[in-house]
């Protein structure tokens, strides 16, 4: 494997999609099976005026034509629990496909945004908030009696579980990214398997990538800039067999 890297996210080429293709090299020679992929990405963990934590994620994909682009959003937002450590953070999560007019990357990574879209953000149900015993429970009136080696726990009144069912809103959101650092960028040759898993590959990823500070603006409030980065990958690749050097 040849690799040369500078700071860059490792998970941005694997966002990325890799899209089959075909090139010929000459008339007597089958095709070269090649996949292909570009796109640009913007990420941040963002603090809401409420105090809700907010994940970001803004990209935008070339299509298999190489030439159309698709973005979309993604947004989860999780509210701190407020009674005990064992409480399960309830989070609301969407995913909202975009055309290439909403939404917009700068292509030497100094901004990136997408305006006024409206997603529906989904809360999965919950069930539990039971305490105590179920009727007949195992422990008798007062607890474990003394010296069995166990903490005396007083049984409690049991009550049944709180369930939650799920729920979705629509929700109006903004998001802005300004890269705040230098240019990055970072080039990988490998060889592995191709995208269907049939034969070999080699693999060039070209990645660029830009500190920076996003904005959330939902439900009309916006959140002060959190720090988070813009990345652009391009991944070419083409079935070859691994070169094999003999022994000298």
């Amino acid at each position: 494997m040849l690799r040369r890297s500078l700071p860059v996210l490792a998970a941005t080429a694997a966002a990325v999609v890799l899209v089959p293709g075909t090139a010929s090299a000459t008339p007597e020679q089958a095709p070269v099976e090649n996949y292909y992929a570009a796109g640009y990405h913007g990420v941040a963990e963002i603090r809401l005026p409420d105090g809700r934590l907010a994940t970001a994620d803004l990209a935008e994909n070339q299509a298999e034509n190489r030439t159309d682009w698709q973005g979309f959003l993604s947004l989860r937002i999780t509210t701190p629990c407020s009674t005990t450590p064992y409480c399960i953070s309830p989070t609301a999560s969407g995913v909202l496909y975009l055309t290439d007019e909403q939404v917009t990357f700068d292509r030497r990574l100094r901004s990136a945004s997408v305006d006024a879209v409206t997603i529906t953000l989904t809360t999965p149900g919950t069930g539990g908030g039971g305490g105590g015993l179920p009727p007949g429970g195992g422990l008798p009136p007062g607890g474990l009696p003394p010296g069995t080696g166990f903490p005396s726990f007083p049984s409690e009144p049991w009550t049944p579980p709180v369930v939650t069912p799920p729920h979705s809103e629509d929700v109006v959101v903004s998001l802005t990214f300004v890269g705040t650092g230098d240019l990055t960028h970072d080039v990988q040759h490998v060889y592995g398997p191709c995208g269907d898993g049939s034969t070999d590959c080699q693999t060039l990823w070209v990645n660029d990538a830009r500190e920076a500070s996003g904005v959330l603006t939902l439900g009309g409030e916006a959140s002060a800039p959190a720090s988070g980065q813009l990345t652009y990958s391009k991944g070419l690749q083409a079935a070859a067999p691994k070169p094999v050097y003999g022994e000298y």
